[in-house]
């Protein structure tokens, strides 16, 4: 898809390209029905999913710490834990561990 940018007081126009992909919408999932509670499920795209679980989790002590894995696909994750309520040692643990699979990445 290309855009056309137009800006006041020149003469030219920028055709600009903006391809993208397909991304679905919040909705419901199909292979889980509810009877009560939400009803949204996760996309494909991580930063949708965290706005999603921020706007349920209304707690300001609510943390993710992304990470980027793999050197051809570049795959962002994220841990997610509540700072006071998630065991510290968990936590250190699973970083630990990402810290060493990077190294033996490079």
């Amino acid at each position: 898809m290309k855009r056309l940018l137009f800006v006041d007081g020149f003469d030219t126009v920028l055709t600009i390209g903006t391809q993208g992909f397909e991304a679905r919408n919040v909705q419901d999932p199909d292979t889980e029905s509810v009877v009560r509670g939400p009803r949204e499920g996760f996309v494909e795209n991580l930063q949708v999913n965290l706005a999603l679980l921020r706007r349920k989790i209304k707690n300001p002590n609510l943390t993710f710490e992304r990470y980027t894995l793999g050197q051809q696909t570049r795959t962002s994750i994220c841990i997610g834990y509540i700072e006071g309520i998630a065991n510290p040692e968990i936590i250190q643990e699973l970083k630990k561990a990402e810290e060493e699979r990077a190294k033996r990445k490079t």
